[in-house]
């Protein structure tokens, strides 16, 4: 019993535990979902917008997207484009909690995934589209 009763984890990417989805003396079987990771390596955003905006955008247009209370404008792409479609569910935080919008563009900023020391889950700012 001693030597099945707890394991070490290797997670696939490197990044912080999200959420613990057992509970301590929890008995888990195979394929279990145990936690979920956040991989921060690759940084995301989701902004809603209304159908007129969304009907002009197009997947790799360019766009901007500025912390709140910060004044640098960080490059990215649109990456994603949802309409009245549910939301990816592999989101740290679903697009659903966040406005009633339906139109929702997910752009990627690589230049603050590289210089970020911690994920920035949760912050919230403002998306330009050129």
């Amino acid at each position: 019993y001693e030597a099945l009763a707890a394991v070490d984890v290797a997670a696939p990417v490197r990044g912080s535990v999200w959420e613990v989805m057992t509970a301590p003396g929890e008995t888990v079987v195979r394929g279990q979902d145990l936690m979920r990771l956040l991989d921060c390596t690759g940084l995301v955003v989701t902004a809603t917008v209304g159908e007129t905006a969304y009907n002009r955008l197009r997947i790799g247009d360019p766009a901007r997207f500025r912390l709140r209370g910060e004044s640098t404008d960080h490059k990215g792409r649109i990456i994603g484009l949802t309409g009245v479609a549910t939301a990816p569910a592999n989101l740290a935080i679903q697009p659903a909690a966040l406005a009633k919008e339906p139109y929702r563009v997910t752009v990627a900023l690589p230049d603050m995934a590289a210089g970020a020391g911690a994920c920035n889950v949760g912050r919230t700012g403002r998306v330009t589209f050129e």
